[in-house]
């Protein structure tokens, strides 16, 4: 029996006895140090393209994928909560604006953006186009496609619920000729976020914009035309174009052999097929039976199970820190009798014990969150706030209730308050997305300590669209949730701002007058370091204010076969950067990931 047959028998093997159980933590006596791991971003991982040795690279190869769920639809307008389509948003359409390692730093697509002048006042930019764009159906990319789109994102009929940035900073683009637009800003923009601002999908308005269709369904989604566009009969403009939807399955794309950088600069795979499964465990054991060249993990299964014999045969790992990191995230807006007490958030903060998660849970993987902001993006994080930090301390906890009024009675420690003549406890209910292993394993450990406290708390799992739909309509009292940006700060405006409570994704009803004038200043401010300052203050203030039990910084771990390379991580994990060009390279967008030829080739 050969290696690959005996590798796929064993996980055969394994796949009946755990299908649909968590994996066993094995022990490793002592603390995981991905340090020490020499499975872990090893070199070869992340080796560029070899430009001046291209017969390594196998360009006919296929590359397999891993996701979740599938996405709702690959029309961008809309985005879903798939990893996997912002991934094909990237290889699927051009775009004006693009990213690579750090998703904070947007640059001009020079692909798509010949030239780049801005108005004296800064408050408008024209760009030239290029004239040798195509869509994936021969029809020209023009600057008509760019004003369409731009307009679509901001017509209230059509039901975005991303794109903030661009929405409330771009008033309006204008085609100056076929290949010539001119975008025109809210007023005096801080830099980087008149890059940011331009970072929206490009579509194609001979299609989206079809006169008829767009009057029978102005929303641009609900109808059959509208539907078959985003499901079966996608026509993007990058390098790779569609090919099928199997539902419930897979999104497979192929390289676009017409595009004009084809002859100099083609994607290093010719196929790309995002697969989906819901369950990582069977993930991690199809991955071992060779059907995924890439899968998401957790902790567990990064720490204690991709090791041995069997795995090294076949993969490597790769890790990197989010900017994202998981909260609970109260509602503050008055419907419950609980959370609109600074008091009582603070409490329930000090009844946090974050070396026990982060050993339990994170099996050192994750780190503990001080707030939105992030170390690793430096300008805008205040470290003064370690000073401030609200550590684990029931003691300090109970003080705090009881100075809010909630107070333990002696018979049973539950803890009850006072409110219009009724005597209330506090017992409240906590939501969260079910599939997220590492979420109920936290809630465990916090509800120990809450009941300590006399706080009861009790959890229920919903679906991801169910869960959706009551945090925009309030209807919730706390929420396990993944909150944060991995953009300019200035993103976190949606989930602070007072005035983004109806329409933005402040659903918690926070609520402080200086924050949402430090989001003013920080808008339009032109001087990085006075800037920088601006988020720190922000910083400062939304901890002291607690409006999310800030609980860790989730960090993005995966599995790669070990013939991949070329992978680049970053805050936003895979998702929505750009591959860089290695030297040589004749394009502004690298060839991505590529798969070493075998040696007998």
């Amino acid at each position: 029996m050969s290696a690959w047959a005996r590798r796929l028998a064993v996980a055969a093997g394994l796949l009946a006895g755990a299908c649909g159980n968590p994996l066993p933590v094995v022990e490793t006596g002592g603390d995981y140090d991905p340090l020490a791991d020499p499975l872990v971003d090893p070199p070869s991982l992340h080796e560029l393209y070899p430009v001046t040795e291209r017969q390594r690279a196998d360009t006919g190869t296929t590359l397999v994928r891993h996701d979740f769920s599938q996405p709702a639809t690959l029309n961008p307008l809309f985005p879903s909560g798939a990893a996997s389509a912002w991934t094909m948003f990237g290889m699927l359409f051009e775009w004006l604006v693009i990213r690579h390692g750090n998703p904070s730093d947007y640059d001009w697509n020079s692909n798509v953006v010949l030239a780049v002048q801005p108005s004296e006042d800064l408050r408008s930019v024209t760009l030239e186009l290029n004239p040798e764009l195509r869509w994936h159906d021969g029809e020209p990319w023009t600057a008509r496609d760019v004003v369409f789109s731009l307009e679509a994102l901001r017509d209230e009929r059509v039901p975005v619920s991303y794109w903030p940035t661009t929405r409330d900073l771009v008033v309006g683009a204008t085609a100056l000729g076929e290949h010539r637009v001119r975008f025109d800003f809210a007023g005096l923009l801080a830099p980087q976020l008149r890059l940011e601002a331009l970072a929206f999908p490009i579509m194609p308005l001979h299609i989206v914009g079809d006169a008829a269709e767009r009057a029978a369904d102005p929303t641009l989604r609900s109808s059959p035309y509208y539907n078959r566009y985003g499901r079966e009969a996608l026509i993007g403009s990058g390098p790779f174009r569609f090919v099928e939807w199997r539902n419930n399955d897979r999104v497979v794309l192929e390289r676009w052999e017409d595009h004009y950088l084809f002859d100099r600069a083609p994607p290093a795979a010719k196929t790309m097929i995002f697969k989906f499964q819901p369950d990582r465990n069977l993930a991690f054991l199809q991955f071992l039976g060779g059907e995924y060249d890439q899968i998401y993990v957790d902790a567990n299964i990064f720490a204690r199970q991709a090791k041995g014999k069997l795995f090294e045969e076949r993969g490597v790992k790769g890790r990197h820190a989010s900017a994202l990191l998981l909260g609970l995230l109260w509602n503050m807006d008055g419907s419950n009798p609980f959370f609109a007490d600074p008091l009582v958030r603070r409490a329930l903060a000090h009844a946090y014990d974050a070396e026990t998660v982060l050993r339990r849970v994170g099996h050192g993987l994750y780190r503990r969150s001080y707030g939105y902001m992030v170390e690793e993006r430096r300008w805008d994080y205040e470290p003064a706030i370690l000073e401030q930090a609200l550590d684990y301390d029931l003691e300090r906890a109970a003080e705090l209730l009881d100075q809010a009024g909630w107070l333990a009675d002696p018979d049973t420690g539950w803890r009850y308050k006072e409110i219009d003549g009724e005597r209330v406890r506090f017992s409240f209910e906590l939501s969260y997305t079910a599939g997220l292993t590492y979420v109920p394993r936290t809630l465990d450990i916090l509800r120990e300590d809450f009941r300590r406290l006399g706080v009861e708390m009790v959890t229920r799992a919903y679906e991801s669209a169910s869960l959706n739909e009551r945090r925009l309509a309030h209807e919730f009292q706390a929420l396990g949730t993944i909150v944060g940006t991995t953009q300019d700060p200035n993103a976190l405006r949606n989930q602070l701002a007072t005035d983004a409570y109806d329409g933005g994704r402040n659903s918690g009803g926070y609520s402080n007058p200086r924050v949402d004038e430090l989001f003013e200043l920080g808008k339009r401010e032109q001087d990085g370091e006075r800037r920088g300052a601006i988020y720190r203050e922000i910083h400062r203030e939304v901890y002291k204010d607690q409006p999310v039990l800030f609980l860790f910084h989730v960090s993005f771990l995966w599995v790669f076969n070990n013939d991949i390379r070329g992978v680049e991580l970053g805050p936003m994990g895979t998702i929505l950067l750009w591959p860089t060009p290695p030297e040589g390279w004749p394009s502004r967008v690298g060839p991505g990931w590529w798969r070493e030829r075998p040696a007998a080739e």
